[in-house]
C-alpha cells in the first residue's frame, strides 16, 4: 500500500528531453511572433523579414525565404511561364540575394514541384522529380524543405528553408513549418484583397495580435517556474541540502498546465489552418453519443468548483458513424465556453436526444444550456465566424483566441449536422444546438 510519501530520489531529465524542450518552447514563441508580424506590420516585405528571422531562431536551418508566386500568364494574358519573387531571406549574402530575387518555376526543382503538386518537398520526406537532386546539389545544399503557400485552394508562394549540413526533419518541425506556411498564405491573401474586402480582413488580422498575447501569457510563467527550479536545484547541488520535493512537485504541476494552454492554443491555430486549407478530415467510426458526453463531462467535474454541470440523457444510448475524436472537440469546446461565460454558481445543463427531422428521420440533438451574460440578439449570426468576440464580453475579462465555435462549427458541418444558438439577450443566458444525422456525413437514418 502506498504510503504517500514522496520519494527521495531527485528528479532528473536527459539533455535530449531538455532540448526537446527548448526546442518546442522555440517553435510556440516563433508561431506567436509570425502571427503578431503577419498581423501588425504593413506590407509582405516588411513582415516577411520579421517572420525568416523567427523561423531561422526556432528550427536552425542557415537559410530561409519567403517567395511570392507571380501568375504572368494570369496577368498578362500570355503564355509565360509564372515564377517566385523574392519577399525576404536570411542566412545569405548580397550576391545570392540577388541570384534569388526571381525563381523561374521550370524544370525539376524543388520550389516548382512543391507548387505544382501543393504539398510540402522535404528532404528525407519526398521523393524529389527526376533531376531534382542534382538541381539541389548545385545550389550547394544537401537539405532542403520547400512548403507552398495555401489559403483558400490557391497558391501564393513558398516558404523555402536550405541547409548545407544534412538535417533530418521531425514530425513537430513538419508542423510548426507547415503552420507558418498558413499563416503567411492569410498574410498573402489579404495583401491582394482591397477596398472594404481589405478593411474586413485587416480586422480579422488584428484578432492574430491576440493570438500572439494569448501565447505568451503563459510563457511567462513558465520560465519564471523554470528558472526558479534551476536555481533551487543548483543551490541543493552546491550546499548538499536535501531538495523540498513538495515545492518540486507543485512547481511541475503548475508548469504542465501551462504547457496544456499552450498546447490547445497552438492546436486550435493549427485547425484553423486545416480548415482554410481544407485538410481538416473526419475518421468515421460506430460512436455512442451518451457515453462519449458522460466521459466529457467526467473531465470538467474534475476543474470545475465553481459550476454544477447536469447530464440529462433520453436514452441510455445514442449511436452514430461520427469521429469520436472531433465530436468530444465540440462538446469540451461547447461547456467550456457555457463555463466561461456563466457567473459562479450557475448550474449548465447538458441534454443528449433523438428528434425527427421533417422528413420523418431521426437524428441526434445535443443542448448545452447555461444562464450566463447571453448573447446580443445582433451577433448571434456572427458567433461561428474566427476571432470573433461579443460586445458584453471584454477581453479583458474574458481571454481566449475566439476560435472554439468556428473550428465546432466546421466539425459539424463536415458532418453533415447543424450547429446553432439560441438567447433571450445579454445577461438571459444562452443554449447551443448540435444536430447531427445518425449515419454521418451524407446519410440519415
Amino acid at each position: 500500500m502506498a504510503s504517500g510519501k514522496h520519494s527521495e530520489r531527485p528528479y532528473r531529465t536527459t539533455r535530449t528531453q531538455r532540448q526537446a524542450a527548448s526546442r518546442d518552447l522555440e517553435r510556440t514563441s516563433a508561431l506567436a511572433e509570425v502571427a503578431q508580424a503577419v498581423a501588425r506590420v504593413g506590407t509582405p516585405e516588411e513582415w516577411g523579414t520579421r517572420v525568416v528571422a523567427a523561423v531561422a531562431r526556432a528550427t536552425g536551418w542557415s537559410r530561409v525565404f519567403v517567395f511570392r508566386l507571380v501568375d504572368v500568364r494570369a496577368a498578362a494574358k500570355v503564355d509565360t511561364p509564372s515564377h517566385l519573387e523574392l519577399l525576404a531571406a536570411h542566412g545569405i549574402t548580397p550576391e545570392q540575394e540577388t541570384a534569388s530575387r526571381q525563381l523561374a518555376l521550370e524544370g525539376p526543382s524543388a520550389s516548382a514541384q512543391a507548387v505544382s503538386t501543393r504539398a510540402p518537398v522535404v528532404v528525407g520526406r519526398t521523393q524529389l522529380l527526376e533531376g531534382g537532386q542534382d538541381n539541389v546539389r548545385r545550389l550547394g545544399t544537401l537539405s532542403y524543405a520547400v512548403f507552398p503557400l495555401i489559403a483558400r485552394e490557391k497558391v501564393f508562394g513558398t516558404l523555402t528553408l536550405l541547409d548545407s549540413q544534412l538535417r533530418v526533419v521531425p514530425d513537430e518541425e513538419v508542423a510548426f513549418l507547415q503552420a507558418v506556411a498558413d499563416t503567411l498564405a492569410t498574410g498573402l491573401e489579404s495583401a491582394e484583397l482591397f477596398g472594404e474586402a481589405q478593411a474586413a480582413s485587416r480586422a480579422k488580422d488584428d484578432f492574430l495580435s491576440v493570438a500572439s498575447h494569448e501565447l505568451r501569457t503563459p510563457l511567462t510563467p513558465l520560465k519564471g517556474l523554470t528558472q526558479t527550479l534551476l536555481r533551487q536545484l543548483a543551490r541543493a547541488r552546491e550546499s548538499g541540502a536535501q531538495v523540498d520535493l513538495d515545492r518540486i512537485e507543485r512547481y511541475l504541476h503548475t508548469m504542465n498546465g501551462q504547457v496544456d494552454r499552450i498546447t490547445h492554443l497552438v492546436n486550435d491555430l493549427l485547425d484553423v489552418s486545416r480548415i482554410r486549407t481544407g485538410r481538416l478530415a473526419l475518421r468515421l467510426a460506430d460512436v455512442d453519443l451518451v457515453a462519449l458526453t458522460a466521459t466529457v463531462l467526467e473531465r470538467f467535474d474534475t476543474v470545475s468548483d465553481d459550476h454544477v454541470i447536469r447530464f440529462e440523457r433520453a436514452v441510455d444510448q445514442l449511436t452514430g458513424h461520427w469521429d469520436a475524436g472531433r465530436l468530444e472537440q465540440v462538446l469540451t469546446n461547447l461547456i467550456a465556453n457555457s463555463l466561461k461565460y456563466t457567473p459562479s454558481g450557475g448550474d449548465i445543463t447538458v441534454i443528449v436526444r433523438y428528434d425527427e427531422t421533417a422528413e420523418r428521420s431521426r437524428v441526434a440533438h445535443v443542448l448545452v444550456r447555461d444562464p450566463g451574460i447571453g448573447i446580443p440578439a445582433r451577433q448571434i449570426a456572427e458567433l461561428f465566424r474566427p476571432f470573433h468576440r461579443l460586445d458584453n464580453a471584454p477581453a479583458e475579462h474574458f481571454a481566449g483566441l475566439g476560435l472554439g465555435l468556428y473550428i465546432s462549427h466546421d466539425i459539424v458541418e463536415r458532418h453533415s449536422g447543424q450547429i446553432w444558438a439560441e438567447s433571450e439577450g445579454p445577461g438571459q443566458g444562452a443554449t447551443f444546438h448540435v444536430v447531427l444525422p445518425l449515419n454521418g456525413p451524407g446519410g440519415s437514418e
